[in-house]
């Protein structure tokens, strides 16, 4: 799979990704963690309040953790509803996309 972030320009790694006390590697980590377990059903609910659960074992914010999924998901910091756009997409697709991100950014 090739993946082009062409959207994923430095203001929005700035503002998003790298923006000091955002916590975006650990939260991805999460998330990464979350969808490459086969055991999870592949369905927006089923992931939504998995990862929602993750938030706050981990004292991190909703938006501290779905915003940097949604940025590598999508790209962008505007998307599509995020958890049914990840349903769309193949597992395999998903993780290549978080990895693609962290490899990049962090």
């Amino acid at each position: 799979m090739n993946i082009c972030f062409g959207d994923l320009t430095q203001s929005l790694i700035k503002k998003v990704l790298k923006k000091e006390g955002s916590r975006s590697n650990e939260a991805l980590a999460i998330c990464r963690t979350i969808l490459a377990d086969e055991s999870i059903a592949w369905d927006f609910n089923t992931l939504q309040e998995t990862i929602k659960a993750q938030a706050e074992q981990h004292d991190l914010s909703l938006k501290n953790l779905f915003q940097p999924l949604r940025v590598a998901i999508s790209g962008n910091m505007v998307s599509p509803p995020l958890f049914e756009s990840i349903e769309l997409l193949s597992r395999q697709d998903v993780l290549a996309r978080i990895d693609a991100v962290c490899n990049l950014v962090f």
